[in-house]
């Protein structure tokens, strides 16, 4: 019937045109009023409406079924529901809270701007937008006058504004008479030689305020000088990419100093942009039409370009002290006792490479293919000592494979205790592209060259192998031994708790970092056991000699390994979770002596290290997913950066991954299973599965967390710790710290969502419930020291009554063991412990329904 319809003799076709990028109704509204005065009807308007689509919008209208269409109002209300995400969102009286007087913005530019923000709300009143323009004006008369004597209208607001804006453009008038006024500056004849005049000059001003800064000297005036000479370039600069994608001609002034950054953006670059700089979400957002483009910082690229700075600034501090003729191998120079702690201290903020700057020593002098590494800003004579040290025991180093010697069977033997009662296994072979069958059987000559598997003619139990991608591109072989781990009871033996393991490392001055070479292939397996660890390849079957990779209880068989050998260190000066080493020592003299202990029971009991992944003597380092220095705990930054280069999940897959990001980093962020609760609610069944606003806005605020993360501080032996609770409507939370004077550092945050019930509990119960779930989590701090439960509640008092309910009982009794005492909250000076300032919710908000 549409199709059919005549069109008028007078017709003809509009110029109108949509693409899908802008405003849907903003389009049909303007296409109505031109059909309206053309009088067309319906099924002409359907046909004409046609022929303004382009793009993306005529390829979804061939998409729409024949006959789906049933009149105009149905074409644009599809078209419309289809485009929502372009719909332009209606402003608010929230508009006027968000804007702000800029301080070099004229009075006249900034009501003329306020004004047209006025005429696109539509649902402000007079009163509104009369408050809102005295609210945020900036400071002086005109503020101060509207404030004196407040305004009938916003006409009024304006009418008296006009005023002040003519005063003020006025006395801009005077003061530039005034300048032209002003006398000549001297002549050049009086100025230092190698000094330059001071110019008006736009591109001059840029260039010194490109240049560095520089202490007085005539030599300094001169290297200035020459700097200031460089020349000024323009040059393209793009920003975003894709439809996003936005270039400007950008000038730029060439200064000739050393810098980790290749091009500086600063207000010239910004301003040919329109850009706005949010250093708190490290953001750039720019205008691209009627879009917004974004750029989003990485915060581990700006510490490395950080470091790069300091290192240079450390090399030019070295060179003007060789210049002096200062000793500048004796520590501090010729400095006073008060520089000297300055300049510590200063270190210590700016060591902040995770593992710490390392170099490569030959092990043996002109061999290039064997090396070791060590920490870079080691001092003499430690330097020395160290080096020597590793150069004597080079034989607990292994290079190839054919250098692992293994474990004697004495020492320990991995057994597989398979239940007997239960048949064996054979998978049909499983096969390969030719490539990965060439990658396989490289592998297994490696193996076969260094021992560690034979060939095997009645395997008992037989299984395939599994190709995994490593992160150089390169693939690692392993074997599925599913069927045999579902045969073999789990080996109880317990593994060290991570917590206390990191705890005890951080405050050292120097590690080692340590890794075996190979270390499950060091530890010989049980003779009965070996035709039971088979495998089959394209050129047969083979079987392990040593314990492999891949079995169930090869982690504890390793860890009993480890705590044999090491246990005379252990706690000590060593810290060892199955194959991840580390020596550390409190005092850096004592490092040296440390690490010959360690090597002397490496060498004695014939375990090798894999000089690739050690590192020794260096001031932090990764351990155990932590980064621990002198100063404390810190986050590693691989966690964090996986966190903020991850996109929006947009299945329940990716929500999953970024729930398990984010708990692996729940020790360092404040209240998280407060912020990820919209999170986590997308995972639920009832739910759809969508990604909502509210999640978003949830994982954007958790990548401001993120960027600045506080560093955690180590319990000392004895010392009486204090707790601080915060209730939220969906989660407890509560956070450990030690008290240093005045200082307030944090040792551990703990946080957990509230379950059914749980969340219709009184004030009271919940705060108890905090304590509760701390002290489970945290069991060995509070076993090992005093606890002060700080709380405005009545928690003490609550605890200690008979007659309290089942629920209190129960949990008075599980924290009796502990050693706790409650007393008033004081006052939260960290900034870091801004969430715990308010302890629990004011109101409890009565659930619907009863139960």
């Amino acid at each position: 019937e549409i199709l059919a319809a005549p069109l008028p003799n007078n017709f003809k076709e509009t110029n109108l045109v949509y693409d899908g990028s802008s405003d849907p109704s903003r389009h049909v509204r303007t296409f109505e009023n031109m059909a309206v005065l053309h009088g067309y009807s319906d099924s002409v308007c359907c046909r004409a409406f046609l022929s303004t689509l382009r793009g993306g919008a005529l390829d979804w209208f061939h998409q729409l079924l024949s006959g789906s269409i049933a009149d105009f109002e149905d074409l644009a209300s599809k078209l419309t529901n289809q485009y929502s995400s372009a719909v332009a969102q209606e402003k608010t009286y929230l508009t006027f809270m968000a804007m702000k007087q800029g301080e070099k913005e004229s009075l006249r530019k900034y009501v003329a701007r306020y004004n047209q923000t006025c005429l696109e709300v539509h649902s402000a009143s007079d009163e509104v937008k009369a408050g809102g323009l005295i609210r945020i004006l900036r400071a002086g008369p005109c503020r101060t006058s509207l404030a004196k004597t407040p305004a009938r209208s916003y006409e009024d607001v304006l009418k008296r504004c006009r005023k002040y804006i003519n005063l003020e453009e006025m006395e801009m008038e005077f003061a530039k008479l005034e300048g032209m006024s002003q006398p000549e500056p001297k002549k050049e004849q009086n100025r230092p030689r190698g000094r330059s005049p001071r110019r008006s000059s736009p591109k001059r001003s840029e260039q010194r305020r490109a240049s560095p800064r520089r202490r007085s000297g005539d030599a300094k005036r001169e290297k200035r000088d020459e700097w200031q000479r460089r020349p000024m370039v323009k040059l393209p600069v793009a920003l975003g990419s894709g439809e996003l994608r936005k270039v400007r001609m950008v000038r730029f002034v060439v200064v000739g100093a050393e810098s980790s950054y290749n091009i500086i953006m600063g207000r010239t670059s910004l301003n040919a942009f329109q850009a706005v700089v949010s250093t708190y979400h490290m953001t750039i957002k720019y205008p691209v039409g009627e879009n917004v483009g974004e750029i989003v910082g990485d915060q581990l690229t700006s510490r490395s370009c950080y470091q790069t700075t300091v290192s240079n600034n450390k090399q030019l501090a070295k060179r003007q002290a060789e210049l002096k003729g200062e000793d500048i191998n004796r520590p501090g120079g010729s400095r006073s006792r008060e520089e000297k702690q300055k300049v510590e201290k200063g270190k210590e903020k700016m060591d902040i490479q995770p593992g710490g700057e390392v170099k490569e020593i030959q092990m043996i002098e002109g061999c290039e293919n064997r090396k070791f590494r060590i920490g870079k800003d080691l001092e003499e004579p430690i330097r020395s000592r160290l080096i020597d040290l590793v150069r004597k025991f080079a034989d607990i180093f292994a290079y190839t494979a054919e250098e692992l010697t293994g474990i004697s069977a004495e020492v320990i033997e991995h057994g597989l205790n398979i239940d007997l009662s239960v048949r064996p296994v054979k998978q049909k072979r499983r096969h390969h592209w030719a490539e990965m069958d060439k990658i396989i059987e490289q592998e297994v000559e490696k193996l076969l060259g260094a021992g560690h598997i034979k060939e095997i003619q009645f395997p008992e139990w037989l299984s395939n192998t599994v190709m995994v991608s490593k992160s150089e591109g390169k693939w690692r072989m392993c074997i599925d031994f599913r069927d045999l781990n579902k045969a073999c009871p789990k080996d109880l033996y317990p593994l060290p708790r991570i917590d206390q393991l990191v705890d005890s490392t951080a405050g050292c001055e120097l590690l080692s970092l340590m890794d075996a070479s190979q270390g499950y292939h060091q530890i010989p397996l049980a003779r009965e056991d070996r035709k039971r660890v088979s495998f089959v390849t394209s050129r047969g079957t083979y079987c392990y000699v040593f314990m492999p990779f891949g079995l169930k209880n090869a982690g504890a068989t390793y860890q009993r390994l480890v705590d044999k050998i090491f246990k005379e260190q252990l706690g000590r000066n060593m810290e060892v979770y199955v194959d991840d080493m580390l020596v550390k020592s409190r005092e850096e003299l004592d490092h040296v002596r440390d690490l010959r202990e360690t090597f002397l029971t490496l060498r004695r009991y014939g375990m090798k290290l894999n000089p690739a992944k050690c590192s020794f003597g260096v001031r932090s380092g990764k351990f155990l997913g932590y980064l621990v220095t002198k100063r404390g705990i810190e986050v590693n930054p691989e966690k964090v950066r996986a966190v903020m280069e991850m996109k929006s999940p947009t299945n329940v897959k990716e929500v999953q991954i970024l729930a398990g990001r984010i708990a692996g980093l729940g020790r360092f962020i404040s209240k998280v299973a407060e912020k990820s609760c919209p999170l986590f609610r997308t995972l639920k069944k009832s739910a759809k599965s969508q990604w909502t606003e509210e999640a978003q806005k949830a994982f954007e605020e958790l990548r401001g967390v993120l960027a600045n993360l506080p560093l955690l501080a180590k319990p000392v032996q004895g010392e009486e710790l204090v707790l601080y609770i915060s209730i939220g409507e969906r989660a407890v939370s509560s956070v450990l710290l030690r008290e240093e004077g005045t200082a307030q550092l944090p040792i551990y945050y703990v946080s957990r969502v509230m379950q059914g019930a749980e969340t219709r509990y009184s004030e009271i119960e919940k705060c108890a419930l905090a304590v509760v779930v701390t002290a489970r989590k945290l069991r060995p701090y509070f076993l090992n020291h005093k606890v002060k439960v700080r709380t405005n509640m009545p928690l003490g008092e609550t605890l200690g009554r008979p007659s309290v309910s089942g629920r209190l009982v129960k949990w008075a009794v599980e924290l009796s063991e502990y050693s706790l005492m409650y007393e008033p909250r004081r006052a939260i000076k960290a900034q870091m412990l801004a969430d715990y300032i308010q302890e629990g919710t004011k109101v409890e908000e009565e659930s619907e329904g009863l139960w």
